[in-house]
């Protein structure tokens, strides 16, 4: 009895571990690419090492297994550090990870974009993002609402019609 509660403890975090599920970022120049291909848009996480926050969004947020649903089914996802040299490719001109952050007018971490098939940048959020409300943000861009409306008049309409039972 012993050695099958020893077994059942030795193979619990495997079993636990395997259901973790992540996706794979990409890099700035291949979401590009098959961005052409696919027309999809890109989810950009932008974030530096030292950040809390972003720790916390990278865990919480886009550790979230709905989350993580959404963004394969939708967008190409990709990390940037806002203080990194290293390359990119952005609307045929060359920037490191950091020019390109300055570009876009990235301040501060965690911030994250949306760029659509056309090549811009149309929505951009700074601060930590709860699972729960990045969820709304994910179908915002995904729908194209950000055309016709505010995010928080897309929240309000969304969270109307689930009180009616859509």
């Amino acid at each position: 009895m012993k050695n099958l509660l020893l077994i059942i403890l030795a193979v619990f975090p495997l079993i636990a571990a395997e259901e973790k599920k992540e996706f794979r970022w990409l890099k700035f120049n291949d979401a590009d690419s098959i961005q052409n291909r696919t027309k999809k848009i890109i989810i950009l996480n932008l974030y530096t090492n030292y950040c809390g926050w972003c720790r916390k969004m990278n865990t919480i947020t886009y550790g979230d297994s709905n989350v993580i649903k959404i963004i394969e089914d939708g967008f190409l996802p990709v990390m940037i550090d806002i203080r990194s040299n290293d390359t990119l490719r952005y609307k045929g001109k060359t920037y490191t990870e950091r020019e390109f952050a300055a570009l876009v007018g990235i301040r501060g971490t965690p911030t994250t974009g949306f760029i659509d098939s056309t090549k811009n940048l149309v929505v951009k959020v700074p601060g930590y993002v709860p699972p729960s409300s990045f969820i709304y943000l994910l179908k915002y861009v995904k729908g194209g609402w950000y055309k016709d409306m505010t995010f928080d008049e897309f929240y309000k309409s969304e969270k109307e019609l689930e009180k009616r039972g859509r």
